[in-house]
């Protein structure tokens, strides 16, 4: 019983402290995103977002979705990315030589996400 008391009159203290570490976690993630999101629209050519909250999303809905991205390699380039979704972006690469140096002659400086089980591309 001592331990429920305790806690319960120390809850305002511990919600603030628990709280205060949520809102580090979350300004340190906002920080890198924003360096990420710096790092490749500085570096990489972007097409305008049709929508800030869509970004280039719209751009599947149509009926024929790789037009745009014809377009954009067009305009772009070989190597552009696209904003989607709250700002996140995504690099495309159409040249099939500089596919062939990141997958085969160079793969040892690139790795697949987490997610995908963080092999060797």
């Amino acid at each position: 019983m001592a331990i429920a008391s305790l806690i319960w009159e120390n809850l305002t203290a511990i919600s603030v402290l628990v709280g205060g570490i949520i809102a580090i976690q979350y300004a340190k993630r906002i920080s890198k995103f924003r360096e990420t999101k710096r790092l490749v629209t500085s570096t990489i050519p972007v097409p305008p977002a049709a929508n800030s909250i869509l970004g280039n999303i719209a751009s599947f809905a149509k009926p024929d979705p790789l037009s745009d991205f014809i377009k954009w390699g067009k305009q772009l380039g070989p190597i552009f990315a696209f904003e989607t979704l709250f700002g996140s972006y995504q690099v495309v690469v159409g040249d099939p030589r500089i596919i062939h140096y990141v997958a085969g002659k160079n793969r040892d400086n690139y790795r697949l996400p987490s997610w995908f089980g963080g092999r060797v591309a």
